[in-house]
């Protein structure tokens, strides 16, 4: 038992999430791990990831042990665009890129949901993506600019079946505005054209952009 209550504490010092294989390697079997987990001693928030909650919890803490379970995942769409201040939004479930090879978990199986975008694209996994630190783990999401391309690139604007995400136009427009006027960012046009030219969006985003610039422009006129 004091074994097991020195790993545990090594694991809440850590204050990030541990796979299975981890576990086993410090000297838990699979049975210890399953009886802590039916004792509340540790969290398994999703199939073969685990955690100690600390009072200082991550709101995002899922991202970490999704990025534990899938190294190449980026958090994207609505869930960057929150993180950026890019939303009022508070994100709904979390929206999370993957390669294509492998299969997301479904909503249930994790905790505070979570879609995954199987993608065969390596450009999405790629480009316009950033790292952040979220529990002591590399976590990547894409950039401002790259959200901005996502959000248009999944809005009606293009999407015009209105499958899967659908961002509506008031969705996207906001978006912009508020990657326009950001307090705490200064717009990178140049990266955000590059990222949109290699999506093949930018004819059309840039036409968005003017308008929504315009409308702004009118509003302070008033």
């Amino acid at each position: 038992m004091a074994h097991v209550l020195d790993i545990l504490t090594d694991i809440a010092l850590a204050h990030k999430p541990f796979t299975t294989a981890e576990l086993v390697g410090l000297g838990m079997s699979k049975m210890t791990i399953s009886r802590l987990v039916s004792e509340d001693r540790l969290q398994r928030p999703m199939r073969g990831i685990y955690r100690i909650p600390t009072e200082a919890e991550d709101p995002n803490f899922i991202w970490a042990c999704i990025a534990r379970a899938y190294p190449q995942a980026v958090v994207c769409l609505l869930s960057a665009a929150v993180h950026h201040g890019l939303t009022e939004s508070m994100g709904g479930t979390n929206v999370v890129m993957i390669p294509h090879a492998f299969k997301g978990y479904d909503k249930w199986q994790i905790e505070g949901g979570a879609q995954f975008i199987r993608t065969r694209n390596q450009r999405d996994l790629q480009e316009g993506v950033d790292k952040i630190v979220v529990e002591n783990t590399p976590v990547s999401i894409t950039s401002p600019e790259r959200t901005i391309v996502d959000l248009f690139r999944f809005s009606t604007y293009v999407n015009k079946t209105g499958r899967g995400f659908a961002i509506d136009p008031e969705g996207i427009q906001d978006a912009i505005g508020r990657y326009l006027d950001h307090p705490d960012l200064t717009p990178d046009t140049k990266a955000l054209r590059a990222i949109a030219n290699g999506y093949g969006v930018w004819d059309t985003l840039s036409i968005v952009i003017e308008t929504t610039q315009s409308a702004k422009a009118r509003l302070s006129a008033t």
